[in-house]
């Protein structure tokens, strides 16, 4: 089947069309990253060497920034990426995700929402500056696996 005849590929160049200026990274990535603070190159670094050594590859991240989005359009967004795992990235960013589907998004825990795999940070971009922090993180991610 080519990309063109490829329902889920079609949605997601309709996605990426859409809000082209909001989304980054592999357009096919297994990891869909939702920021509305955006992320530095510590983050971002970060979160791709963390897939990476969990075995998601090194290209896995698909990153979208959903400030100004309502929950339809972050549904739109999430369903239409398709990704396996969900990462939000800071607290308003969970918010948005939770809003969009109705549901609980809890910050620094295992969780559900989109009925795919997603861990929810407060400030990823700070928590990367603290080890304690940083460890937390890494703690976190790795579940993903």
């Amino acid at each position: 089947m080519t990309e063109s005849n490829n329902i889920y590929a079609y949605a997601r160049e309709q996605i990426r069309e859409t809000h082209a200026e909001r989304i980054t990274g592999n357009a096919s990535g297994v990891a869909l990253v939702v920021f509305t603070t955006p992320l530095n190159a510590a983050a971002t670094n970060a979160l791709q060497k963390s897939f990476a050594a969990i075995g998601f590859g090194a290209d896995a991240c698909t990153f979208a920034d959903l400030n100004g989005l309502g929950p339809e359009d972050v549904f739109d967004v999430v369903e239409g990426i398709d990704p396996v795992v969900l990462v939000a990235a800071d607290g308003h960013a969970a918010t948005l995700c939770a809003q969009a589907v109705a549901q609980e998004f809890p910050l620094m825990k295992n969780a559900r929402l989109f009925g795919r795999e997603a861990r929810a940070f407060e400030d990823l971009n700070s928590m990367l500056g603290c080890e304690d922090d940083r460890q937390a993180v890494w703690r976190l991610l790795k579940t993903l696996a």
